[in-house]
């Protein structure tokens, strides 16, 4: 069996799952089949309550600009957006969780995690990364950033960062402009290579040598469709003329594979939790970050920025 097709088999189960099981539950239309290691599940009835728990997560992160506002979509649209003044986001646009924000990110992770989990593959889901990512995109990249090891605006696998190459990635829009400010994605041809996917010292290194062998995928993703994608599957930030800021969540998980064991890099070690213990957060254990809120972000060269213990209560 070639190295696609042992990829496209495990995600095809995983599909299997979706819409024998969970689609029906959320009431969705269908679950769109983007390509054989794409998938859309539109998920407008759920997504409301994860959208509310941003808003909440966000108006604490944004404190500093906000005062005693709330965050609000229509913040996002601007040339000029207010936020971008505020310290505690990295250049890559992850809005890093700090002690002051950390009841409100709990509950964003367990509706995230609970719309996850009605799909109807959680039993399929070795380990997933910690922290998730609440990610903004301006309008333009941050000066510098393309200048970095990793700005996502490159085509990349997440796998390049030291994640596990046997993960796929979760993306899920919530807020702003994502007709003109959205992640794009490759597809791999038949002959891809596992090796494709080890460790790069940059992802500019990876799109040039890796990159050019792929198609892109005519897709967008939108406020409403949950998307998973195979970690063979490149993607990167899209700006297109005009546009303005955008906020999603993007995470990965584990997926379990026939005789596969999950393989970590020394980078990430630390950076893992199980699908059992994200949905009884709250409950049985707490993600502490003890960051101060005036402390600056420590952008690591590939560690999570948050500096996250999960502690059991």
């Amino acid at each position: 069996m070639s190295a696609l097709a042992r990829r496209e088999k495990a995600f095809a189960l995983l599909r299997e799952r979706i819409v024998d099981g969970g689609a029906k539950d959320l009431e969705c239309l269908s679950v769109h089949t983007i390509s054989s290691l794409l998938l859309e599940v539109p998920v407008p009835v759920a997504v409301p309550r994860v959208r509310r728990a941003a808003q909440a997560y966000l108006t604490r992160s944004f404190a500093a600009v906000l005062g005693q506002k709330k965050f609000s979509d229509h913040l996002l649209w601007g040339a000029q957006c207010p936020l971008e003044k505020c310290d505690r986001v990295t250049p890559n646009g992850m809005i890093v969780p700090k002690g002051d924000s950390a009841l409100e990110y709990n509950i964003l992770v367990l509706e995230f995690v609970r719309l996850v989990d009605t799909l109807g593959f959680g039993d399929l889901i070795r380990s997933w990364h910690v922290p998730l990512n609440v990610r903004v995109k301006w309008g333009e990249p941050t000066p510098g950033n393309l200048q970095r090891a990793h700005p996502t605006e490159f085509p990349h696998s997440d796998s390049w960062a030291g994640e596990s190459s046997e993960s796929v990635t979760v993306h899920l829009p919530l807020f702003g402009d994502v007709n003109r400010n959205y992640v794009t994605m490759f597809q791999p041809p038949e002959e891809f290579e596992e090796s494709w996917l080890g460790p790069r010292g940059t992802y500019k290194e990876g799109a040039e040598e890796v990159a050019a062998k792929y198609t892109p995928v005519q897709y967008r993703p939108w406020i409403g469709g949950l998307v998973l994608m195979d970690f063979a599957t490149l993607h990167a930030s899209h700006r297109a003329p005009g546009a303005r800021a955008r906020i999603s969540i993007d995470t990965t998980f584990v997926l379990k594979k026939e005789e596969e064991k999950e393989t970590i890099h020394p980078w990430r070690v630390g950076e893992r939790a199980s699908h059992a213990a994200l949905l009884r957060l709250g409950e049985k254990c707490f993600m502490r970050f003890p960051s101060a809120s005036v402390e600056h972000v420590d952008v690591l060269p590939f560690q999570h920025p948050a500096n996250l213990t999960m502690k059991d209560l």
